[in-house]
């Protein structure tokens, strides 16, 4: 059984993960909005997304990088899958923190909006990635999840 970072016996990085991608798909969304509108309130409003969802990334990153270690070598598929989801879930929130650190505050133009929506792109797709990896650990590997049932035997 894999066990990891509990609070009253209950997996802390699932709970937290919840934050950084609801943050950084809103962030996306309302950056994406604000480009095609030309709203600079969605501008704004994007910012404070983004800087939501890097600071939840790092915090539930911590928590994950726990729950990491404790996955160990005695399941390397799962070891594997992990690896995935730390370096896919890493560079997400890289990303974001480079466009976090680059952003005007002023809509971007020419090649500065091709990156921006590049970012958006990467983070969109990065998160989609990532949440399926980290829900593969629990619902295939079991990392994460008490008892006796199928998972709990592998």
């Amino acid at each position: 059984m894999i066990r990891g970072l509990r609070i009253g016996g209950h997996p802390l990085h699932a709970a937290l993960s919840d934050f950084p991608m609801v943050l950084l798909l809103l962030w996306v969304v309302l950056d994406g909005t604000a480009l095609v509108a030309g709203s600079p309130l969605l501008w704004m409003l994007g910012r404070w997304a983004l800087i939501g969802g890097t600071v939840a990334a790092v915090i539930a990153a911590s928590a994950g990088f726990i729950d990491y270690l404790s996955v160990g070598s005695q399941v390397p598929r799962a070891l594997r899958t992990a690896t995935a989801h730390l370096a896919v879930m890493l560079s997400v929130t890289c990303v974001a923190v480079l466009d976090l650190v680059y952003r005007g505050t002023a809509l971007p133009t020419g090649c500065g909006c091709v990156l921006h929506v590049s970012a958006l792109v990467l983070v969109a797709g990065g998160l989609g990635v990532g949440g399926w990896l980290g829900g593969h650990l629990v619902f295939h590997h079991g990392v994460g999840v008490t008892g006796t049932g199928e998972r709990g035997a592998r």
